[in-house]
């Protein structure tokens, strides 16, 4: 597989189905000042509870691709500053337009309430720079925070992949286990190293897919990775993990619909909240029933995704392009995109 064309539809499928339950969790537990839609106590927001944890699926992803990708590209350090500018450009045009949205949302908000609005420039420029975490700001979008983790991935990568690619048993597994010990020590959760085995379950599933001689040594230390997962964080995330795991190895069809979401997935997941919550915003007053209550979620989705179409194609597919311009080798023009 190494060096081939090879697309996994699988990928797009995982981003679709991550990216659809995370914004069904957040709409059934929408919950501002003015509106609610299911009460606190209610049975169905409980349930819902067992939605969240997976979004770790999306690490495993960034973790499986990235070392995908730079085995292919025969990555090395020199080559560093094209793989951030590359993962900037890709995802940090989408990132900044979606904090304008939700800017313009919270101002026709205020405008409506009859309130003052002003925007904090300290705030946005935490934005901007993913520092949110570290300081006494909040989130426009609570989403973005995984942003935050994929960006220090991505630094992290760019500076270690050698030692997580090295011929050298040694140094190979040795960094992965140094890297995932370490996070059973790191609690903070605005730090990358916490979540150090999730990453290294993605690392760990494309060194044994692109190895002629697949080594025991990638699933031991896999399945001890998602021990430390369901200690870490809960059973159900390692749940989630394995499922991801299993399904990258399947073969989809790209006609699939969740396929096609995970297609404008990434722009789907940034702006569900302004979009679907908006919506729901009007039509929560007007639920009475458990039915009317869950078909009130289900149009959220439909118009969060109609939405976010016309944002992919706007916002994200130019973005996408203008990243694949930068590149590693002359021949990389021709591979299909991730």
């Amino acid at each position: 597989m190494k060096g081939s064309p090879k697309y996994f539809q699988s990928i797009d499928l995982l981003r679709g189905v991550t990216a659809l339950v995370i914004a069904i969790y957040h709409f059934i537990n929408y919950d501002d000042s003015n509106v609610v839609l299911f009460e606190a106590d209610s049975t169905i927001r409980h349930a819902s509870l067992i939605l969240p944890d997976i979004v770790y699926v999306f690490f495993l992803i960034s973790g499986f691709l990235i070392t995908l990708y730079m085995n292919r590209q025969n990555y090395h350090i020199k080559k560093s500053g094209r793989f951030l500018a590359r993962r900037w450009v890709r995802i940090e045009i989408p990132y900044i337009v979606s904090i304008l949205v939700y800017i313009l949302i919270a101002y026709a908000w205020a405008l409506k309430g009859g309130q003052t609005f002003s925007i904090d420039i300290y705030r946005v420029l935490h934005h901007i720079t993913y520092t949110v975490l570290f300081f006494d700001y909040e989130w426009y979008n609570i989403v973005y925070w995984t942003l935050a983790l994929e960006l220090q991935f991505y630094l992290f990568i760019a500076l270690l992949f050698p030692l997580f690619a090295s011929k050298k048993p040694l140094i190979k597994y040795g960094s992965y286990i140094l890297f995932c010990v370490v996070g059973l020590f790191v609690r903070e959760y605005e730090l990358l190293f916490k979540y150090a085995p999730i990453f290294t379950l993605g690392s760990l599933l494309s060194s044994w897919m692109i190895s002629d001689k697949k080594n025991r040594i990638d699933l031991i230390l896999m399945g001890l990775a998602l021990i430390q997962v369901g200690y870490i964080f809960s059973v159900v995330a390692a749940v989630y993990l394995l499922a991801g795991i299993l399904v990258i190895n399947i073969p989809i069809s790209e006609k699939n619909w969740l396929t096609k979401l995970g297609q404008q997935s990434y722009s789907f997941y940034l702006l569900h909240g302004a979009f679907g919550g908006s919506l729901i915003y009007f039509l929560a007053p007007l639920t009475g029933t458990i039915f009317t209550k869950m078909a009130t979620v289900l149009a959220a989705v439909v118009f969060s995704i109609s939405l976010s179409y016309v944002y992919y194609r706007l916002i994200e597919l130019p973005s996408h392009n203008l990243a694949r311009k930068i590149k590693f080798n002359k021949q990389e023009g021709s591979r299909k995109k991730y």
